[in-house]
């Protein structure tokens, strides 16, 4: 980790308050992307309540342009199954626009826990769209392998949740034509 990144995630970590407000109107600034997964990681290391909630805003708030891609290469990234979860909180707060990425959510959807699914559920139904037809039939298509293949060891919570994604992706199919 360089310097600057190493200075920041001890700012942030710090036991001053002064100093970590400091920090996170500085960031709320002149924030960059690359600073995101130092944000994401650190947040698991902040124990005070009222500090970990204002980290998780300000990297909801994170709408610059490409923020989406970042949070997807974290999101791949991280093997962490409750980490990949807080990612995708993230991104349903922070109201970006992951359409591009539907196929991946629903991957995550079909392989994660229920937890997880229920928040890519989430995240899936606040996509914009609008959705390629290709798009739309590969992540369709992915939520009926899984529940095809998986239907004798999927907990029925599950199932519902990929029926409901299925029937999200079967309303926006109906208004491409």
């Amino acid at each position: 980790m360089n310097d600057k990144l190493e200075k920041l995630k001890k700012e942030l970590t710090t036991g001053d308050d002064d100093k970590f407000k400091n920090t996170m109107d500085r960031l709320m600034d002149q924030g960059t992307l690359d600073q995101i997964p130092l944000l994401f990681r650190t947040y698991f290391t902040i124990e005070d309540r009222v500090r970990k909630h204002q980290l998780f805003e300000l990297m909801a708030s994170v709408i610059k342009k490409g923020a989406e891609k970042t949070w997807m290469g974290l999101l791949n990234q991280e093997p962490d199954i409750e980490a990949r979860r807080a990612i995708i909180q993230i991104m349903w707060n922070a109201r970006l626009d992951f359409s591009a990425y539907l196929k991946e959510i629903v991957e995550i959807a079909c392989l994660e826990d229920e937890l997880t699914g229920i928040e890519a559920l989430t995240l899936i139904e606040n996509m914009e769209g609008p959705f390629e037809e290709e798009r739309l039939m590969d992540a369709k298509m992915k939520i009926i392998d899984c529940l095809n293949q998986n239907k004798h060891i999927l907990k029925a919570s599950k199932v519902i949740i990929l029926q409901e994604i299925l029937a999200w992706i079967m309303v926006q199919e109906d208004r491409i034509i």
